[in-house]
């Protein structure tokens, strides 16, 4: 009678992990910040602003760090080219591609929110969620904002605190996303206040709330 209990347990055991997505625990969790080589790290320098970021290892963490800048270049003698707007830092995963160079999404279906574990500097971060679709300019948008000081926190950000924007425009007609379609998850920084910025990442994780 113990023996079949045994092989009873140990059969759902192996049935339950193979039900869990790839690098979740017991909490039904899948980790996202895992690869720091997955990751790109871009800033309004690249068009020609002036503001600059850097994201970089720091012992066991993550660093993303750099300064915002509004500022934009003087305009040249024929005046073309010239940028209105600029000030604006981001972090972004890269696409995970399988055989053939097919894009595998991040299927968040039975997640709730994100969790970051974090030590932040006080500012109004921007998390930006990509999803699979024809309209590539599409990004879903939640705020993430940090605390000042030494100390780790842990901050959920629920799907439902999403929404839609196009271009960085807030669209009329919002609607949820198709969780099963994540292609790419991101930071933003934007919030037109010039200065350095320091933001210290340990983990992301979907989670079950």
């Amino acid at each position: 009678m113990k023996r079949a209990f045994s092989i009873v347990n140990e059969t759902w055991k192996r049935v339950w992990s193979k039900s869990l997505p790839r690098g979740a625990d017991k909490r039904r969790e899948i980790l996202l910040w895992d690869d720091l080589e997955k990751w790109a790290c871009i800033s309004d320098e690249e068009i020609g602003g002036m503001s600059h970021a850097k994201l970089q290892t720091s012992s066991e963490t993550t660093l993303f760090h750099g300064r915002l800048s509004t500022n934009t270049p003087a305009p040249d003698s024929t005046n073309k080219n010239r940028m209105k707007y600029s000030g604006y830092c981001a972090i972004r995963s890269q696409p995970n591609r399988g055989r053939f160079g097919r894009v595998k999404l991040y299927d968040f279906s039975q997640y709730d929110a994100l969790e970051f574990r974090l030590r932040g500097d006080g500012r109004k971060y921007i998390v930006n969620l990509q999803i699979e679709s024809y309209r590539r300019d599409d990004l879903w948008q939640a705020f993430l904002y940090t605390r000042g000081g030494p100390f780790w926190e842990k901050i959920q950000v629920d799907f439902s605190d999403f929404v839609l924007t196009n271009r960085g425009y807030l669209q009329d007609h919002q609607m949820s996303f198709s969780r099963e379609k994540v292609r790419t998850i991101g930071l933003l920084l934007a919030d037109r206040i010039n200065g350095p910025f320091h933001l210290e990442l340990d983990y992301i994780k979907a989670i079950q709330k």
